[in-house]
């Protein structure tokens, strides 16, 4: 009789245990061929959720839905569709409730479908010419610190196309102005601040320099260059970076080599963060990572071991055969030779 309880107590354990499931119905309207699903939330893994990037794929189909099947210990999450890891995907959708929903996949976002569509008193439309697969808008000003929502603010409304330009439209209240917004990429790489004086429709066009508004004069980028010296051992090696003014090596788990480039204004300041990692993924056994920040616009070269990522202060050629750049210390002074003309490291010409 012992024995048999016993195991009655084992299979309610069981049951209580197991987490229901529910199923997220999406309409893709995106007009992509490939798609996934990914989740994320704070403090929580990829291997937690739908999987690491890309995600998941649909379980099935019914009528004109694709339909992920998920379970209740998803809630709550961030979701993001995408075309399957090939440079497209929505801005986030806040996932509270661990019950079906049917939700309207655009090129931009992920809507609750049936929800009638907001109204703008003005809307933002950005140029986008970097080529981010899912710009987002964040806006703060004195006071009001989530204009647009929590950071990285919301995805693009629509695109839509005015005078043979494609513009990310981003609608805004009729109390907007004035504020100050950032784009990002999703919350990753981002652009400077631009101020948003005026109640009104504006025309901007963002690039890697910047934000302004069409027909406005940006300064011109400079392209630098990243020498990475690989001493680790590591069977695989490989550089994802995210942060501004760009991202370097796509998505995760970013790229292998020892060359790489970024461009930014000469003498500004950037936010370069670099993860260097074997691709055996978070948390599991074997993973290695080490990370550096870069700040100042200029040419690095980095040695890697299997301890430490450090800037290599010693005369390091910092650039493919053909070109000549070299990096030297003279009078504790760090000086990049290119070209026959020296340049300190905020890229000012000596």
């Amino acid at each position: 009789m012992k024995k048999l309880f016993s195991m009655m107590c084992l299979l309610a354990l069981t049951w209580t245990t197991s987490a229901a499931t529910f199923n997220i119905y999406i309409n893709n309207q995106s007009g992509w061929e490939q798609t996934a699903l990914y989740a994320w939330a704070d403090g929580r893994s990829d291997s937690q959720l739908l999987g690491s990037w890309p995600g998941m794929q649909a379980t099935g189909t019914e009528g004109e839905y694709l339909v992920f099947t998920v379970d209740e210990s998803l809630v709550p999450a961030n979701l993001i569709f995408n075309n399957n890891n090939n440079g497209s995907q929505t801005a986030d959708f806040a996932l509270t409730e661990a019950a079906d929903i049917y939700l309207v996949a655009t090129a931009t976002k992920l809507t609750v479908e049936g929800a009638p569509a907001p109204t703008y008193a003005n809307f933002i439309y950005v140029e986008d010419q970097i080529g981010w697969n899912a710009m987002t808008m964040y806006a703060y000003d004195s006071e009001r610190t989530t204009i647009l929502g929590g950071w990285p603010g919301k995805g693009a409304d629509d695109i839509v196309e005015i005078e043979g330009i494609t513009y990310k439209a981003f609608g805004v209240e009729a109390d907007f102005a004035p504020a100050t917004i950032i784009l990002s990429n999703n919350g990753n790489a981002q652009l400077g601040d631009f101020t948003i004086e005026e109640q009104r429709d504006y025309y901007l066009v963002a690039t890697l320099a910047g934000v302004a508004e069409q027909g406005t004069e940006l300064p011109d980028l400079t392209t630098y260059h990243i020498h990475i010296t690989n001493q680790t051992g590591w069977d695989s090696f490989f550089l994802y970076e995210w942060g501004s003014p760009n991202e370097i090596t796509g998505a995760w788990p970013g790229a292998s080599g020892e060359e790489f480039t970024f461009q930014a204004v000469a003498g500004s300041t950037v936010a370069l963060h670099l993860i260097f990692h074997n691709n055996v993924g978070e948390g599991k056994e074997g993973d290695q990572r080490l990370t550096l920040d870069l700040t100042e616009a200029r040419d690095y070269s980095i040695v890697v071991t299997a301890t430490e990522a450090k800037e290599d202060a010693s005369a390091v050629e910092l650039t493919p055969a053909g070109e000549t750049t070299v990096k030297r210390i003279v009078n504790d002074q760090l000086l990049i030779i290119r070209d026959g003309k020296t340049y300190n490291i905020l890229g000012t010409q000596l």
